[in-house]
């Protein structure tokens, strides 16, 4: 009754909701623990079943049972495991219990997260849910050597509002290189980016991997442009992972100063004369960027 368990199929769903039923709601690092206790010889068991760590100090749930997909107040999918009322069972018999038990009622429908409702004891907490997806959403805008995919676009195509997330993109990041690659030859890659870039530098970044000139790139985060070059990252609300879409305009010079688009602690005195009477940062465009 356990095999579901071990086989790893205990994360909360996010395309689908579970089937209707009750069920109960445990940590997922403790199946974590769990498994590895299984799959390893000698290991510590894992400790008696709890879920307080899941509440708020509110002793509620601080955030609704649905896919954050679907809900913007939902739940971390890698956070909580969901069991049967039969698994949890087993478990408890096996290694205990203790604290707060959480349980949670599925009636799913047509089997879509739209029209599932859930019934869960605790209750939710709307304001912790609300405090914990701020928090959240803060965090996430602090991030160094984080990804962004760079997906090209014709000029007058419109732009997508959905971001995909660059971890699962399967793209390869650009490396340092001193070759460019050839104009056009890519319609989608992937930059090694800190939230405290500013538009500016982003744009000398992906003028490496793809050569347009700065000054003809117009970028899009959703159907938002981005045309701030004062502006980072971070003060754009744009996470690790995220997807920009790069429009060229190519009615717009292409005469760009690189050197002064560059970070301060990054710029040269030397500079170079690139094409169409642009200025290059020396080298650096070639060895760092990447």
């Amino acid at each position: 009754e356990l095999s579901r368990l071990a086989k790893g199929k205990s994360k909360f769903p996010d395309s689908h909701p579970p089937k209707s039923g009750e069920y109960r709601i445990i940590p997922h690092e403790w199946v974590d623990s769990w498994q590895e206790y299984l799959q390893s010889d000698g290991s510590e068991a894992p400790p008696p079943l709890c879920a307080d760590s899941l509440l708020c100090q509110c002793k509620k749930l601080p955030y609704r049972l649905k896919p954050r997909s679907h809900d913007t107040y939902g739940t971390d999918t890698g956070k909580i495991a969901i069991v049967k009322t039969d698994e949890y069972s087993a478990l408890k018999k096996l290694y205990g219990s203790k604290g707060s038990e959480i349980c949670v009622t599925f009636e799913s429908g047509e089997a879509d997260w739209g029209s599932t409702k859930t019934f869960v004891h605790p209750v939710v907490c709307d304001k912790c849910a609300k405090e914990r997806f701020m928090l959240e959403k803060q965090q996430k805008l602090f991030y160094e050597q984080g990804e962004l995919i760079i997906e090209v676009i014709d000029n007058e195509a419109p732009v997508p509002a959905s971001q995909n997330n660059a971890k699962s993109s399967g793209l390869k990041r650009s490396r340092r290189r001193r070759k460019r690659r050839q104009k056009n030859s890519v319609s989608n890659f992937s930059i090694i980016v800190d939230s405290k870039d500013k538009l500016s530098f982003i744009k000398l970044k992906i003028y490496e991997c793809y050569e347009v000139a700065p000054g003809q790139m117009r970028l899009f985060h959703g159907r938002r442009e981005l045309t701030d070059p004062m502006q980072s990252l971070k003060d754009y609300e744009i996470e690790d992972g995220s997807t920009l879409y790069l429009k060229v305009d190519s009615t717009k010079s292409s005469e760009c100063n690189f050197a002064g688009m560059l970070p301060d602690e990054e710029r040269s005195s030397k500079v170079e004369t690139g094409f169409g009477g642009s200025v290059l940062a020396s080298t650096w465009l070639y060895d760092e960027i990447g």
